[in-house]
């Protein structure tokens, strides 16, 4: 009997009635998610769409047309920074800057590989340890990873002999300095050659005040049927020659977030969850270009208008907002320009929303985002609730009912009564606030209301009744 009156409501209210209300929705509605509780997202990498690349076109103009497709290159071009703002061009920005890699090396033996520890002026730094990561991939034994140690020279190297050069091996060089943490990018050997790695350390500093850092971010949502959908990109640009590692650098989220998750990429730049309602940034942010990219969700309660608050980090200079929406959407971003609708890659509607800092404006400390004309379930499903309802009695009895004696009487456990009552509870808040937004008239109203009511009297008589305990009499 464990959960069944539950299980009637769950099938009564949402499974019997789920087609009638999605057959309410506007056209070009986004597609709904299952009527099961959403999974926590994937961390794979995000597809090549505005949904998680921050170089994606800029917010069109009015004039632009919708079916505009983003041509822009992802060269990190500064042709639309405001003046005063760290250069960011991709070119410009890493000339004059040494640079790490890592080639094969046919004069050393096979097997081994040489890592050269470098400074900001290209100068050999002795006496410092070099990590080496090595990674094992098998499908039979599964994955493992181990490291090996070694100092460097006078000369700035450290070398390691006698590893594996097959195809189920790579490798990762990984050298600390203070607070910071290089890594080359892993790589494979050859079977008849060696291999050298270059890696450059850089002054460190914890403030950004103290490096040349500056940020551009997306946030793209996703509206399905049960959730809001999040996706927040962070493109990191430092243009110096010092490496800034991040000190309680954190972005709050809107309230009612879950499911949480960051993106874990090939560098040690990323985002931490810090409770339910803000990341943190951490990582070594050397000279160059990162990505921090993380997800999560907020409930879809239906209502036709939605508002998120996201807390931004510090040195950003530019923000957009890109929302997947259908006909009759709006969104608005305060302080933002109007939001413009266009297309992404794969044809669906998007509705953006960009703002860049200009010189003498306050740093962009968060961003108020409101959808409006979300789409709702219509009365279709008000309608059909008052019809399941007017034979919700019989299907309880029949799902109860028991052989009894004349003196034996139904009941159902205090705790099915309490969870059902609570389900049939949320479909009365829901019901009314879908009569005081006039989404219903009042005969479908007092129709889902009535039926309502009765099935919680019906449970409320199965229900244990609590025992009461006997009053002593004085003496």
């Amino acid at each position: 009997m464990t959960r069944r009156i539950v299980a009637l409501v769950t099938v009564l209210v949402a499974v019997l009635l789920s087609s009638l209300a999605l057959a309410q929705m506007p056209p070009g509605n986004p597609p709904p998610m299952p009527a099961k509780p959403a999974p926590a997202p994937s961390a794979a990498p995000p597809k090549a769409s505005p949904k998680a690349s921050a170089s994606a076109a800029p917010a069109p103009s009015a004039s632009a047309a919708p079916a505009e497709q983003d041509d822009t290159t992802d060269d990190g071009g500064d042709a639309d920074l405001p003046p005063g703002h760290p250069n960011i061009d991709q070119n410009q920005m890493m000339a004059g800057v040494p640079q790490d890699r890592d080639t094969p090396n046919p004069s050393l033996p096979k097997g081994t590989i040489v890592v050269s520890v470098l400074d900001e002026n290209d100068k050999p730094v002795a006496g410092t340890e070099v990590r080496l990561g090595v990674d094992y991939q098998s499908i039979a034994e599964g994955n493992k990873t181990s490291f090996k140690n070694a100092v460097t020279d006078a000369a700035g190297k450290a070398r390691f002999d006698g590893l594996e050069a097959t195809s189920a091996y790579s490798y990762r060089a990984l050298v600390k300095r203070d607070a910071a943490e290089y890594a080359s990018s892993p790589f494979g050997l050859k079977r008849d050659m060696g291999h050298d790695v270059i890696l450059h350390v850089f002054p460190v500093s914890r403030d950004i005040r103290g490096s040349m850092v500056g940020m551009r971010g997306v946030v793209f949502i996703d509206p399905r049927d049960e959730v809001f959908q999040f996706e927040v990109m962070l493109r990191v640009f430092n243009v110096g020659r010092v490496t800034w590692v991040p000190r309680d650098v954190t972005m709050t989220l809107p309230k009612g977030t879950k499911a949480l998750t960051a993106e874990e990429g090939m560098s040690d730049t990323r985002a931490v969850p810090m409770g339910d309602r803000a990341v943190k940034i951490e990582g070594t942010f050397t000279p160059g270009q990162h990505d921090v990219v993380f997800r999560f969700q907020v409930d879809n309660d239906h209502d036709p208008t939605m508002s998120f608050d996201i807390g931004m980090p510090p040195h950003l200079a530019e923000m957009r907002v890109m929302v997947q929406s259908s006909r009759g959407m709006q969104l608005n971003v305060s302080g933002f320009p109007p939001a413009q609708p266009t297309l992404d890659n794969e044809g669906q509607r998007l509705l953006v929303s960009g703002r860049q800092l200009k010189p003498g404006e306050p740093e962009m400390e968060a961003i108020d985002i409101e959808l409006s004309g979300i789409p709702t379930p219509g009365p279709g499903r008000w309608i059909a609730l008052a019809i399941a309802l007017a034979g919700f009695g019989v299907g309880l009895v029949v799902a109860f009912q028991k052989p009894t004696t004349a003196t034996q009487k139904q009941t159902i456990t205090a705790r099915d009564a309490e969870e059902a009552q609570e389900a049939l509870l949320g479909e009365l808040i829901a019901l009314e606030k879908a009569r005081r937004s006039e989404k219903i008239g009042p005969r479908t109203y007092e129709r889902a209301r009535r039926g309502l009511l009765e099935a919680l009297a019906r449970i409320q008589r199965l229900a244990p009744q609590p025992v009461r305990k006997k009053k002593r009499r004085a003496a």
